[in-house]
Formats: structure tokens, C-alpha cells, sequence
């Protein structure tokens, strides 16, 4: 029967191929074809231009999410390896998430979290064939959906594959069929709903979607989807008893949080998306692989090729977000630790790139005059153009660590006149940094008392200090980081110029 005691938040999913499956021993393979179309038409109504563009050139002009997103289902018994990949078995009981044990290596994979951020570390890397993103970005818009679904994030029962219920077979609700608990909530629910997946996002716009903070439901990490879906299991899917005769009280129970976790899986993959997509670099010639010779002294125009190859290869983005990548567990780990935990984020080349203005400038330093990105380009007027580049890799940082109520500081040596801080916040909002707790920028020239960058940065960090625990301090120059007041430092590379 149906415990109707404690009914928490509403939660719900779906149940696909369901007359094949039921009639099956065959295990359930993860949300049905519904809600991972649902999932992925919500997250491509919400990409930017360029993640639009730049998925279009993976998928050809007639290629859509929606039409990818059940692929990873297809493919999963010819590649058995990735069998794994698409839940995570966090015990019921389980209040976190443990990788030793929910998401152990074996010949068929891991888990849905090491899988995510896999594909996605494809997807950025510049080296990786359009073959090798094509399907990274193919996996990734699969298993973003899949941890949305409780019962993909729960071990217990095999996900409730061996949870046996009776449930509705379509939104007539005339009749039942025998079937599993995990079947109700991959396809049962919404198939108990609508008759097709088109409406339910027909739904999700009209009904669900208006005056919702699509913001704040977009927030979070890759682990608090997971978890947020593993309490709607244990709160709403599992209100059902083993062998219950579900009916009308167990759908209304289970609908708005099939709502919500559809919709939210919808843009949450768009953020992903929006936030891979960005391109942080123009576009590169040829690599010209020049070698660097260590017994004289540097050739300048030798060097300039190096540090063009550097860039243009994808060796500089991959360190940058590897160094992100370690900065970013360390602040998950302390974050909810000392009281009003913060971080602080150096500006130019840590979280916005020049690239443009570098090499208009053949790495040059133009402090003044017109900025033509021809060249010459002069720094204050490219400055005040609002059009410098994301890293995106710090951005992911930056919104991983509001979501996990981490304040975030930008300390930066631009000068604090009226002009150039209004650009300042729009180049920043424009890329998607919003939210920050304050934009702390260098005095102007005439009232400033700083020797250098470095004092202004330690003095400006003392201050913070007295009322926040400065868990990291990010920057991409040794005078982002000297001088203390920092539980950790790291610094992100910069050959390109050098601030004392």
C-alpha cells in the first residue's frame, strides 16, 4: 500500500520502453526517452548564443539535444565499460556523498559524477578531436538528466530496479501493469501525465517555469544534484511500500517534484553548457611548435611563437583548470567549515582573459591611447570596453563557490575611477560573474598610496580578514598571492606579462 505519513516534498520521474521492460528481467537503463528529452529541449531554450553555436557545429544544423539526449541508453551493452556512468549508489540511509564507496572503478565504469565532469573536461580541451566532443558532449547531456533522477542516486535495491509495485500504464488510467519502482519514476510518472514529451514542456513553460529564480535553481554542483535527488528518494519515491497498488495519491505526491527536478535538470545543463561553451580565445593559425633553446639567452621573437603555441594548443587552458580543479576541492572541503568562509579572486588573467589585447599588442604593454584590436591597442580604452574574455573554469569556481554560501572577493589592481569600474562590473556580469561580494579595486593614480600591486592586495586582504576566514586566494601573479592572510594560495600560469 501507499504511506501517505510525512510526505515531505513532492518528487517524481519516469518510465520508459515500459511494456518491454515490464514483461523483462532486462534492468531499467535510466530516465526513459521522455524525460531526457524533457530535460534537454528546457536546457537548449536556455543556451547562450555561442553554446548554440557551438553545439550545432557538434551535432550539424539539423542536430538538437533533445534528439542525442537517450543516445548514452543505446550504446550502453556495446560499451559495457560505461554501464556505471550513469548513476551513483549513495546508500539510502546516506546523508553525503562518499567516492570510495558510491563511486568505485570497475569494468563497467565508475559513476555518474567522474563520468560528468569527464566529458566536460573533453568538451574544453582544444587538443580533443570533433569526434571525441561530439560524444563527450552527447554523455554529458545524458547524465546531467540521469542524476536528476532520485532513484539514479541510490544504491539500495539496484536504484529500486528490485522494487516491485503497480503503477499506470498512461494518462487514461484506466489500467496497471505490474513493473518496478525504478520504471515509475524514469517514464511511469510522466507517461501517467501527458501523452507526450512535447507537452510536459509545454507544461514546465506554462505552469511551472513563470516567476521561478531560474538563477538560484541552476545553482549548485555537480554533487548537490546528486544529493538534492537522493533526498527526494528517500522523502518521496520510497513513501511507496514494496509490492504497493500506486494510484492517484502516489502521482499527486510525486508530481511536482518531477516538475521540479525536470525543469531544473533542464537548466542546470544549460549552465553546464553555457559555461563550457565560451570561447576564451580567438581564433589560433597554425602551431608552430617552435622549439626554445636553453643555452643563450631567450630569443624575444622565438619566445613570442612559444607562448603563442602555448595558448593556441589548449596546454594553457588545460593547466588553468587543472589548478582551478584542485582550488575547487579544497574550497568544497572547507566551506562549510569556519564561519563567513571567502575567497578572493584576482581579476585580469585569472578570472577575465586579454587575449585580444595581448595579441593585438604582439605581448606588449600600450597603457594609453585607442584600442584597436589590429593593433595597437591601449590597455586603459580596452579596459573600458568591457570586452575581455571568461576563464571559464575560474567562472565555474566562482558560481560552485556561492552555491556553497562562500563569499567571493574581487581584488584587483584597475583603477578605481567612476568609468572603469562601471566597466569593470559589466565586462563582469556580461560574462556571467554575478553575485560577488565586493569589487575592490586599486586606488586611482594621484590619491594612491601603495609602492606597488602587491601592498595594495595584502592591505585589502587584511581587511577582509577581520571579518571573513579567506579560505583561498586566486591569482595568476606572485603579487596576487604574497603577504598572507590566506588559508591557501594558487596561481594560475601567466607567461604572457608580469606585475610586480
Amino acid at each position: 500500500m501507499f504511506e501517505t505519513s510525512d510526505l515531505g516534498k513532492a518528487a517524481s520521474w519516469a518510465f520508459a520502453s515500459f511494456l518491454f521492460l515490464v514483461s523483462s528481467n532486462v534492468p531499467l537503463l535510466a530516465w526513459g526517452q521522455e524525460g531526457h528529452s524533457i530535460i534537454a529541449e528546457i536546457a537548449d531554450q536556455n543556451l547562450s548564443a555561442s553554446a548554440k553555436s557551438r553545439v550545432a557545429a557538434l551535432l550539424g544544423q539539423n542536430g538538437s539535444l533533445a534528439s542525442i539526449s537517450s543516445w548514452a541508453d543505446d550504446v550502453r551493452d556495446d560499451r559495457p565499460e560505461t554501464y556505471n556512468w550513469h548513476f551513483v549508489d549513495v546508500p539510502l540511509a546516506a546523508d553525503n556523498y562518499d567516492p570510495s564507496r558510491d563511486c568505485l572503478d570497475s569494468s563497467r565504469g565508475d559513476c555518474a559524477i567522474n563520468a560528468i565532469e569527464r566529458n566536460r573536461k573533453t568538451l574544453l580541451d582544444p587538443a580533443a578531436s570533433p569526434k571525441d566532443k561530439k560524444e563527450a558532449l552527447m554523455f554529458l547531456v545524458h547524465f546531467i538528466g540521469d542524476i536528476h533522477q532520485p532513484l539514479h542516486a541510490v544504491g539500495d535495491y539496484r536504484g529500486a530496479n528490485d522494487y516491485h509495485v503497480k503503477f499506470f500504464v498512461d494518462p487514461q488510467k484506466r489500467s496497471k501493469q505490474d513493473t518496478n519502482l525504478h520504471a515509475v519514476w524514469d517514464s511511469g510518472l510522466i507517461r501517467a501525465t501527458v501523452w507526450d514529451w512535447g507537452a510536459y514542456v509545454r507544461r514546465l513553460q506554462d505552469n511551472w517555469l513563470p516567476g521561478k529564480d531560474l538563477k538560484k535553481l541552476s545553482e549548485g554542483t555537480v554533487v548537490d544534484w546528486m544529493l538534492e535527488a537522493h533526498k527526494a528518494a528517500r522523502d518521496t519515491a520510497f513513501k511507496a511500500a514494496v509490492n504497493a497498488d500506486l494510484g492517484e495519491d502516489y502521482l499527486a505526491l510525486s508530481l511536482p517534484l518531477v516538475d521540479r527536478q525536470l525543469a531544473s535538470a533542464g537548466l542546470r545543463l544549460a549552465r553546464v553548457l553555457n559555461e563550457t561553451f565560451i570561447d576564451s580565445s580567438p581564433q589560433c593559425s597554425t602551431l608552430r611548435n617552435h622549439p626554445l633553446s636553453m643555452n643563450q639567452p631567450l630569443n624575444v621573437g622565438e619566445l613570442k611563437l612559444q607562448l603563442i603555441d602555448y595558448k593556441c594548443s589548449g596546454q594553457y587552458d588545460r593547466e588553468v583548470a587543472d589548478t582551478l580543479a584542485s582550488a575547487q576541492a579544497y574550497i568544497n572541503m572547507r566551506a562549510g567549515g569556519p564561519n563567513h568562509p571567502a575567497i578572493i579572486l584576482d581579476i585580469d588573467e585569472t578570472s577575465l582573459s586579454n587575449w585580444p589585447e595581448i595579441i593585438a599588442n604582439d605581448f606588449g604593454f600600450i597603457p594609453s591611447g585607442a584600442c584597436s584590436l589590429v593593433g595597437p591597442c591601449g590597455d586603459l580604452a580596452w579596459e573600458l570596453s568591457a570586452q575581455s574574455l571568461v576563464i571559464a573554469p575560474t567562472l565555474r569556481l566562482f558560481n560552485q563557490a556561492k552555491a556553497k554560501n562562500v563569499k567571493v572577493f574581487f581584488v584587483t589592481g584597475r583603477r578605481d575611477t567612476a568609468n572603469l569600474r562601471e566597466a569593470t562590473e559589466k565586462n563582469l556580469r556580461a560574462v556571467g560573474y554575478d553575485g560577488w561580494e565586493a569589487l575592490l579595486m586599486r586606488p586611482p593614480i594621484g590619491t594612491d598610496t601603495f609602492p606597488n600591486a602587491q601592498a595594495f592586495k595584502t592591505a585589502k586582504r587584511a581587511e577582509i580578514s577581520k571579518t571573513f576566514t579567506i579560505i583561498a586566494n586566486i591569482g595568476d601573479q606572485q603579487s596576487d598571492l604574497v603577504g598572507g592572510y590566506a588559508e591557501r594560495v594558487w596561481r594560475v600560469p601567466n607567461p604572457f606579462y608580469y606585475v610586480p
